[in-house]
């Protein structure tokens, strides 16, 4: 059952891990993260951000990752609309990110 799992593909795994998280924490990546946190302070008129949804699906279809921008958003968004606007916010990128990974992976 564990035949193909040994200390070399144990310290692969570990490389990889790390390489996933050095690029999260790259310099384009992280000018991406304060432009995120600036659009998720302006809202409309509602009492959310809709620049901070419009932000995350820019980034389905570039190579940024999405964790850092989602968690930065909805920082900005509990500084400047409380817990309400926090809620409607993770309510509405719930909806976007099951909408493109669920219904993506059915239409192909």
């Amino acid at each position: 059952m564990f035949q193909n799992i040994n200390e070399y593909t144990i310290q692969e795994q570990k490389k990889e891990t790390v390489n996933k998280w050095s690029e999260v924490f790259k310099r384009n990546n992280i000018i991406m993260y304060v432009i995120s946190f600036m659009l998720s302070l302006v809202s409309i008129g509602g009492d959310f951000s809709l620049f901070s949804i419009s932000i995350l699906g820019a980034c389905f279809s570039s190579s940024v990752p999405l964790l850092g921008v989602v968690i930065i958003s909805l920082i900005g968004n509990l500084l400047k609309f409380g817990v309400g606007g926090r809620i409607r916010i993770l309510f509405n990128k719930s909806y976007l990110l099951f909408k493109y990974f669920y219904l993506k992976t059915k239409i192909q």
